[in-house]
């Protein structure tokens, strides 16, 4: 049985990358393959402990979309800056209720 505020890290089947892998591309800017992404502004080295915290918030998220296996929690207010770009809140998608896909500033 899942723990509620648990997040799971998975292979990801598209890539056979590791989830924490493809997030933690969010710490810096230079991404082959990615022309565009938002970065968190703790570097590598703080964004597990910011995406925890913002999974433990994910009720207060503006908008929760249910999508077939899929959950996008868009837009979890931190109250505080957490990417370069000036953005305040985080997006997590995760499948069969804990399994994260991404974590990412919005």
């Amino acid at each position: 049985m899942p723990l509620p505020n648990v997040l799971v890290l998975l292979r990801c089947a598209l890539r056979g990358r590791v989830v924490i892998t493809h997030v933690l591309e969010h710490g810096s800017p230079d991404v082959a393959g990615k022309k565009i992404h938002t970065i968190f502004d703790t570097g590598r080295t703080g964004i597990l402990e910011t995406v925890d915290e913002a999974w433990l918030q994910r009720g207060t998220a503006g908008n929760i979309i249910y999508d077939g296996n899929r959950t996008i929690y868009e837009g979890i207010p931190m109250g505080r800056q957490v990417g370069m770009g000036g953005e305040t809140t985080i997006t997590i998608v995760v499948r069969n209720g804990d399994e994260m896909i991404t974590a990412f500033p919005q």
